[in-house]
């Protein structure tokens, strides 16, 4: 079983400059609908909150549910 609770992946908007929400991987948790929600509604701009991090930074990061808070616009 993965650790992992929840993963989105995202797309490059080139025409944009931006990423937006392809899927969601996670549990059923009710405690992670909110989170998923408002996830599902944003884009990221290049360094901007943690998808945008791993963007710039052209690598795969890993938060725990602490820092993920911090990360999120």
């Amino acid at each position: 079983r993965s650790p992992c609770v929840v993963a989105n992946f995202f797309l490059v908007d080139p025409a944009h400059q931006s990423l937006n929400l392809l899927c969601t991987y996670g549990s059923d948790r009710p405690e992670l609908n909110r989170f998923l929600d408002a996830t599902s509604k944003m884009s990221f701009a290049p360094g901007v909150g943690l998808p945008g991090q791993a963007w710039r930074r052209a690598e795969i990061l890993i938060s725990d549910s602490n820092a993920a808070t911090a990360t999120f616009p």
